[in-house]
């Protein structure tokens, strides 16, 4: 009987422009698996809000609770746009609780990116600039959720943004056929996303091939690594990363893995809810966010009018998303970025290796 499972990792780098102007890092990314789930979210601070770190840890952490205690509402809702402004309704009331909070919302401005998996399904969101990429049977990638940019090109939505609920696309789907899930930040796409050839670099495909190779921590590394050695050399802006790929294994080929492997394969039980978390009540607080959304917009017409526009495109089903996202794969990136090869990846039946860095990362030439 084949075993499978989502293995995930993550990272972020503060850009070379921040380090300069010694602003924090405004990109911030969180993994959790349970037994039964496997959520990814990331978000990208506005450059030019003070608390945009802030407000992007705080709306991942948040965004990690929804997901964790409201999959299967979520899932079901027929109601996409209630879906959408319950969602930012709740994440708008998690940032006016920030301590010390400044009363200016915009202040903490921040996209959203997430994909959550559970079973043989998954839910996916984004607001903003950036990428969610997915890899599909016979491991070509594909777009789900192209970057969305505002009237110029170096503007984009934000959860702080007047009526953010509009340009919050959510997806959801089988996870059948699907083998990979990649999100990034605009500064990681920059070099590993083609947006006019709607394609992935080849080091894609080796991420999650190292991913699904090495302990999750080990990858996490990696990942930051080639964040700091390469992928923040092409631009000055903070750059992150998440995956999570899709193994399997056969039982008697799990028994030679190595403990901190198992660690991963077995799942990990979330310690967020146990460091910050407050219980959500399953009901109330997704219900009480869409009134406080309705109410403040009772004083207009717009809703109404706006509605079949709504539906029809900024909703996007998997289907949708097919058919506006065929994608070739991407067979180069003008030499962009050069990633750190990981070496002697650890096959099912190989041993474990050393743990020497040099056998963990071999230097770019040139670099």
């Amino acid at each position: 009987m084949t075993i499978t499972h989502w293995k995930y990792a993550s990272a972020q780098a503060i850009g070379r422009g921040h380090i300069k102007q010694q602003i924090p890092c405004q990109d911030f990314t969180f993994c959790v698996q349970t037994q039964d789930m496997t959520i990814l979210v990331l978000a990208d601070g506005a450059g030019s809000a003070p608390s945009s770190h802030i407000g992007a840890k705080t709306i991942v952490h948040k965004m990690v609770e929804i997901l964790q205690h409201h999959f299967e509402e979520m899932f079901r809702e027929e109601d996409q746009l209630l879906l959408r402004k319950r969602i930012i309704g709740i994440l708008l009331k998690k940032l006016e609780e920030i301590e010390d909070f400044s009363g200016n919302i915009k202040e903490y401005a921040s996209t959203l990116l997430y994909v959550a998996i559970k079973g043989d399904r998954y839910l996916a969101g984004h607001i903003g600039d950036g990428v969610i990429g997915l890899q599909v049977a016979g491991g070509n990638f594909k777009v789900l959720s192209n970057p969305e940019n505002g009237l110029f090109a170096n503007t984009t939505y934000f959860i702080t943004s007047d009526e953010a609920w509009r340009y919050l696309r959510l997806y959801k789907g089988e996870t059948v056929g699907k083998t990979g899930f990649i999100l990034m930040s605009d500064g990681t796409a920059d070099s590993l996303f083609n947006k006019k050839a709607q394609g992935f670099a080849p080091a894609i495909p080796r991420m999650l091939d190292w991913l699904r190779n090495h302990p999750n921590e080990k990858i996490a590394e990696v990942l930051k690594t080639n964040l700091d050695s390469v992928i923040k050399q092409q631009t000055q802006d903070d750059c992150s990363i998440a995956l999570a790929g899709l193994t399997s294994w056969e039982p008697e080929e799990l028994l030679e893995a190595s403990p901190e492997y198992l660690a991963n394969f077995i799942g990990v039980h979330s310690s967020l809810l146990a460091e910050e978390t407050e219980t959500l009540s399953d009901t109330e607080e997704f219900t009480a966010a869409t009134e406080d959304q309705q109410q403040a917009e009772e004083t207009t017409d717009e809703y109404e009018s706006d509605e079949t526009y709504l539906e029809e495109d900024i909703i996007m089903t998997e289907s949708d998303a097919d058919e506006e996202d065929s994608v070739e794969e991407y067979e180069e990136l003008d030499e962009e970025a050069e990633i750190l090869e990981y070496e002697e990846p650890l096959s099912k039946d190989s041993e474990e290796p050393e743990t020497d860095e040099e056998n963990e990362v071999a230097e770019v030439e040139g670099k």
